[in-house]
């Protein structure tokens, strides 16, 4: 009698799809229920800027409430602390502003507490800064930890720390579209239960 297969019990969560696809609508929900169920929970998500119903921008907005830019369109960025070099697209990307705004919320306040950190997103704007991807290298890497984090579908080139991220062994790779993003929400959730729980037994047998 052949023996029935176990699911593997991940660390972290990564949610991957095109842009504009739903992630940061997913995130948004799924973060809510870890709230209701009284899941301490840190990190930052990624707002469009729209002016006359058109995308001029992104925020980055902390789960606390603070909020800064992140990018602009370029011909909007006269004056502001943008830097020529750090551009996607028509945007000009402002790394000042996501190193004092997004780096804060991903300092590890409290393990004992196993909080679930969110990082909404882990792309090409953000790789401008080599301090955001150390801090997410290591928080990937340091126990006791759990991440739900989203990476865009890259077009082109490889990225490589995407590529990186999204083939570890610990992490659950979910593919966002039009079709599954709210049925993701109660899957992620399991999956962060269990990766949190697992957090906190290791941390338990560690101490």
């Amino acid at each position: 009698m052949a023996e029935a297969s176990v699911e593997p019990v991940y660390k972290h969560v990564v949610l991957r799809g095109k842009p504009g696809i739903g992630k940061t609508t997913l995130i948004m929900n799924v973060y809510k229920m870890l709230v209701n169920e009284g899941i301490p929970c840190q990190g930052f998500v990624t707002e469009e800027v729209r002016q006359n119903g058109v995308r001029s921008g992104f925020d980055i907005v902390t789960l606390d409430g603070l909020k800064g830019p992140l990018a602009r369109v370029s011909e909007e960025t006269v004056g502001h602390s943008y830097k020529r070099e750090y551009k996607v697209g028509k945007y000009s990307v402002d790394v000042t502003s996501l190193e004092q705004i997004a780096l804060p919320s991903l300092h590890v306040q409290n393990l004992r507490a196993y909080p679930i950190f969110i990082i909404d997103e882990i792309g090409k704007m953000e790789s401008f800064s080599q301090s955001f991807l150390h801090v997410v290298q290591q928080l990937f890497q340091l126990e006791g930890v759990t991440i739900l984090a989203t990476v865009p579908i890259i077009q082109g080139r490889p990225h490589r720390f995407v590529d990186e991220l999204t083939q570890r062994k610990d992490t659950k790779l979910f593919y966002v579209s039009r079709d599954n993003r709210e049925s993701l929400v109660q899957e992620v959730c399991e999956t962060l239960y269990m990766a949190r729980n697992m957090a906190m037994e290791t941390v338990t047998f560690a101490s």
